[in-house]
């Protein structure tokens, strides 16, 4: 029997920055992620490019057919965005599509590994 696959929608998004480097290394980030999920539609945005480009990623999402949507806010602690911006945002695209699913996972900094991360930083570079 042929199984369907569901296809998902993946938004990583950042607060972002005017520096041209921040982009790219996002871009490397979705590319790492993307390698991993291959039948996942992944795709990055920054708060800096407006709520108008990220409604207009969630929309290209649902118009590729994706029938569920995370969004892994790149964040380490919670603030204005991940409370108000990106929640009210979202309202307005359940508003628009209401029989797309959406989810807003947890700020990356409530993960137990940034403990892991933040501790290789520092034996990497403690006899520095």
């Amino acid at each position: 029997k042929e199984r369907m696959v569901t296809l998902i929608g993946i938004l990583l998004f950042s607060h972002g920055s005017h520096h041209p480097d921040q982009q790219k290394q996002m871009d490397a980030i979705q590319k790492k992620v993307s390698s991993r999920f291959p039948n996942c539609v992944i795709k990055s945005a920054s708060l800096i490019q407006g709520k108008e480009a990220i409604f207009s990623i969630l929309e290209k999402m649902n118009h590729l057919g994706a029938e569920r949507i995370l969004l892994i806010p790149c964040f380490l602690f919670d603030g204005i965005h991940t409370q108000q911006s990106i929640p009210q945002l979202i309202q307005l695209f359940r508003s628009s599509y209401p029989s797309v699913p959406i989810k807003i996972c947890d700020i990356l900094g409530t993960d137990p590994q940034m403990i892991d991360i933040i501790s290789n930083q520092i034996t990497k570079n403690i006899s520095y």
